[in-house]
């Protein structure tokens, strides 16, 4: 099977998982105190903290998550590049405190690798993802990536890669 067909079948778990989800958003369903919810999980930026350093912004119950991640600068070698994602999440309450998201980042990379200018590059993520909130400014969370589709180009030479279901991170988020 080729990486485009691949990529065909992964979408498809992509798009079937997020309907299963949509299923799934009627808190009530699942007989927890929705007030609690409400007070654990508040609006407001965050600064969520994992391999990376992410700035996101959390909406009132924490229906959408969004924000801008991979912030830094990386050096190594004759390469160095600086690889800015955007990221957006639907979450879903599971129990008082803990919400399960469905979400994909999109990212770039900028730069040099081995000395050689970066041409283009794409990273496409979906992800589920879990979050349990310890208080209303302190939450813990974990991904699973559906899959990951790169593309870059250095010298006129295109690689693509794809990885299917692996863990992806563990973070810890601070709200303000």
């Amino acid at each position: 099977m080729s990486n485009k067909s691949n990529w065909m079948v992964a979408m498809g778990v992509a798009v079937a998982l997020s309907g299963s989800c949509l299923c799934a958003q009627d808190s009530t369903a699942f007989g927890f105190d929705q007030s609690k919810f409400s007070e654990l999980h508040k609006s407001g930026y965050a600064v969520q903290i994992s391999d990376t350093v992410d700035l996101a912004y959390y909406t009132q119950n924490h229906e959408y998550t969004f924000g801008i991640g991979n912030i830094g600068y990386t050096q190594s070698g004759n390469s160095s590049s600086f690889s800015p994602t955007i990221f957006g999440r639907r979450n879903f309450p599971l129990t008082s405190n803990l919400a399960v998201g469905y979400g994909v980042s999109i990212g770039t990379t900028f730069g040099t690798l081995g000395g050689v200018a970066i041409e283009s590059a794409l990273r496409v993520k979906p992800y589920v993802f879990f979050e349990y909130a310890a208080s209303k400014n302190f939450l813990v969370g974990a991904s699973v990536s559906l899959f990951k589709y790169s593309t870059q180009t250095v010298r006129g030479t295109q690689t693509e890669m794809t990885d299917y279901v692996k863990a992806s991170t563990v973070q810890i988020a601070v709200l303000f």
